[in-house]
């Protein structure tokens, strides 16, 4: 059975010219790719692979047993689809979506609609596909009979009926390529309920299809009917796809409910509306250890936790996951759209694998912010943020001079002259035979020596670098404030929901700034980072990812600095530590001497953006660096400037009232 089903596929493969590889897997236990759970259907195709061009097709031998010689029509079905997600050239080389842009436009206008309506990423995953699905069927269905798709769609009600979503995802598909033999086939699952006749009528109507009319002779009589052929055409050109996917994902969320999403040939409707818990993934059975690709653990529930490496913890998502999305930690999760583990997002087709590739997702989210668009639906807030915010700072002026001596490495010696045992080495010994054939004692005359550069160590340069944020509400506003007469321009809010002209953006420009340099240099640690956001309240992390986090999430509130959160922090010694802040501290004097105390214990100095404050007074007083800023340059400049010099060792603790500076 495999071999002949390899063949069908390979003839599809040469038929279709896809470039890739389309292997096939026999097995009884067929596992959800996003839930890791076992599915109850026979059937799973998918693409993978680095280049995204291996399409991989699962199916269950005992399949045949239940529909004999039904199983090839299935699987060549299911290959004619994956291939049809890039292009068929039997099909003049359409196909949906064809490319990761297109993608992105239907997962955009997808997700506008449904997160407004409180859906999750899961059900924007899941929409896209399914109108994905109905274009690429729809072409098979023009060309072949489809019957392997009707097939796969008879086991999934088979088991669980259909919802009414995905009755009308099927109905639909029938009235533009099914025959009365497929029809006959699928119809026993239908429940007809009113609300699905409307929504495919309106869907037909709203989208412009039923304007595509033919008059066909019927019994002698002349008959208008749909012409299929222009619906198919209209469905198979890219530059309809807006509008369609649009009145298709306003109209079959009507449907969605609990459980309204069921299989397709790539993804199993995990995550969405009433399915949400199956992300937690299954509990484990007995004692073990992780596993690689950060799924739960498979040992009893204990102490240990899972997917690292160690014992097998509750059997919750393991954490050895490598991505863009990992970056910040294990945060509790908002409200809005980052609330989902998009990590898990392991189904789907071809592109939506592309999705998951981390420096793609970064170069999306930069290249919506130069188009001066918003935070694409497909991207966590804070993620497309802090990709915008690392790429501004790579574009700073940011010097990464190594430190170097010179010293030399020898790599040859060559000539002889006599050993003297008094200055020349015993390594460097050599015996031979004179022209009078006595031994003789000889050592190399020459060396050949290649000059190296060898970095020097900075032991000096402080090891934990603090860095405390004033996110009080006038770091939303321009430099120059109110106080200078100027309009409230903080720029563009479409991406950075503070402004690009706002001085909270000119923080954050500083802040990623002096990340990029530490990274240029050699000395960026993700343990080394901490920071504090402080408001109404003041929050303290340390390590790279959450103080990314904490960084882009501003309370824009009063201002103060609660010491007892801080605390921690300041006992150390030693540390690289900068205040950033716009005004004065509501806080300050029950705080100042104790402050003052702690910072003499460390690299400190304090950035003031406009005019002088009681804090930056009192610093300035208690002999450390303060500079007054107004421009972005200035902000970034002075930051930048002091860790040089502290990583240089051209800056010593004496030398901080000297360091004052006055920019404007």
């Amino acid at each position: 059975m495999k071999s002949e089903l390899e063949r069908i596929l390979n003839r599809e493969k040469v038929a279709s010219r896809f470039e890739g590889k389309i292997e096939l897997e026999e097995n009884e236990i067929l596992v959800d790719p996003e839930s890791r759970r076992p599915i109850e259907t026979s059937f799973l195709g998918m693409n993978e692979g680095e280049l995204f061009n291996n399409i991989n097709i699962k199916y269950k031998p005992s399949f045949e047993q239940k529909r004999p010689g039904k199983t090839k029509l299935v699987v060549q079905d299911i290959g004619k689809h994956e291939i049809l997600h890039n292009t068929d050239a039997r099909l003049n080389y359409r196909g949906c979506p064809k490319n990761l842009n297109n993608h992105l436009r239907l997962y955009e206008i997808v997700g506008n609609i449904l997160f407004a309506k409180k859906f999750n990423q899961f059900d924007v995953q899941y929409m896209v596909n399914i109108f994905e699905d109905l274009v690429v069927n729809s072409l098979i269905g023009s060309k072949f009979d489809g019957e392997g798709l009707v097939r796969f769609y008879e086991e999934v009600g088979e088991v669980d009926g259909f919802t009414n979503y995905y009755e009308a995802f099927v109905k639909l598909q029938m009235s533009i390529f099914g025959n009365r033999g497929l029809k006959n086939i699928i119809g026993r699952f239908y429940k007809h309920e009113q609300k699905v006749q409307a929504v495919i009528g309106d869907f037909y109507e709203r989208s412009g299809l039923n304007d595509f009319k033919k008059v066909v002779e019927i019994n002698g009589a002349s008959q208008t009917i749909r012409d299929r052929k222009k619906i198919i055409n209209h469905l198979a050109d890219e530059s309809n796809w807006e509008q369609l996917v649009t009145v298709f994902t306003e109209e079959f969320s009507k449907l969605i409910e609990k459980n309204y999403a069921q299989p397709i040939p790539g993804l199993g409707g995990c995550g969405t509306e009433g399915r949400e818990s199956e992300m937690d993934g299954p509990k484990g059975k007995g004692e073990g250890s992780g596993n690689e690709d950060g799924q739960p653990g498979d040992g009893q529930p204990g102490d240990g936790q899972p997917g690292d490496g160690n014992n097998a913890g509750n059997g919750s998502p393991g954490s050895n996951i490598d991505s863009f999305d990992d970056l910040f930690g294990d945060d509790a999760y908002d409200k809005d759209r980052d609330n989902i583990k998009w990590e898990n997002l392991k189904g789907g087709n071809v592109f939506d694998k592309q999705m998951q590739n981390d420096e793609i997702r970064k170069s999306l989210a930069w290249n919506s912010f130069k188009a001066g668009n918003g935070v694409p639906t497909y991207l966590k807030s804070h993620e497309a943020l802090d990709a915008v915010y690392a790429t501004l700072a790579k574009k700073l002026k940011i010097k990464a001079q190594s430190q170097t001596r010179t010293t030399s490495m020898t790599l040859t010696r060559y000539g002889t002259k006599d050993y003297d045992p008094k200055r020349d080495a015993p390594r460097h010994l050599k015996y031979i035979f004179d022209e009078k054939g006595n031994l003789s004692l000889k050592r190399k005359k020459y060396d050949y020596d290649y000059p190296l550069n060898v970095k020097t160590s900075f032991k000096g340069f402080p090891e934990v670098r603090f860095v405390m944020l004033d996110t009080s509400s006038s770091m939303a506003d321009p430099p120059g404030g109110y106080s200078y007469g100027r309009n409230r321009d903080v720029g563009n809010t479409d991406f950075i929901p503070w402004g690009t002209k706002s001085k909270y953006h000119y923080a954050l420009l500083a802040w990623y700034g002096l990340l990029e340099y530490l990274r240029k240099n050699h000395l960026l640690r993700k343990s080394s980072v901490a920071l504090a956001n402080f408001s109404y309240n003041t929050e303290v992390v340390r390590g790279l990812y959450k103080a990314k986090r904490l960084a882009l999430k501003p309370q824009f509130g009063g201002t103060s600095i609660h010491m007892d959160q801080v605390k921690n922090m300041f006992e150390k010694k030693g540390m690289l530590i900068f205040t950033l802040s716009d005004g004065d501290i509501q806080n300050w004097y029950s705080i100042k001497d104790e402050f003052i105390e702690y910072a003499h214990k460390h690299h400190y100095f304090h950035l003031q953006i406009g005019g002088t404050s009681r804090a930056s007074k009192d610093l300035d007083n208690a002999g450390f660096p303060v500079f007054y800023v107004q421009g972005e340059e200035d902000l970034w400049n002075q930051v930048l400037d002091l860790t040089d010099k502290m990583y240089k060792g051209k800056y010593k603790k004496d030398d901080k009232k000297r360091t004052r500076s006055r920019l404007r």
